[in-house]
């Protein structure tokens, strides 16, 4: 993963918290400032391909690994599916990789906020 490029900011936290680090919300909160895109949407999808093949190798947490599995299938009772619709309008034609990606995306950030504590 690069640092600043997409993704790398959902696989550094991730493999923290399964190699044991504790993840804290920091107060006040860091936010994202809106800025003009550095990348494009071929280098989200590419990155996000490698996150996948790179966490699917490396995660040792079983409920991470359940909810990976889930939402790389696509199971509409998950909350993160309802995050992913809103990212990204589905069509009836099949699922492609970013439709995948998306769903991901939205259950690492749910994955994450669920075992950060507020310092």
């Amino acid at each position: 993963m690069v640092f600043g490029a997409p993704w790398w900011d959902h696989y550094l936290p991730v493999i923290l918290h399964m190699k044991g680090c504790k993840l804290r919300l920091l107060e006040p909160s860091v936010v994202h400032l809106v800025h003009g895109e550095r990348w494009d949407w071929n280098i989200w999808t590419t990155l996000g391909q490698k996150f996948l093949e790179a966490i699917s190798e490396n995660a040792t947490d079983a409920d991470y690994k359940a909810r990976l599995k889930i939402a790389r299938k696509g199971e509409r009772s998950q909350p993160w599916w309802r995050l992913g619709q809103r990212q990204l309008a589905m069509n009836d034609s099949g699922e492609g990789i970013n439709d995948i990606l998306h769903r991901v995306s939205s259950m690492n950030v749910l994955f994450l906020d669920e075992r950060a504590s507020i310092s």
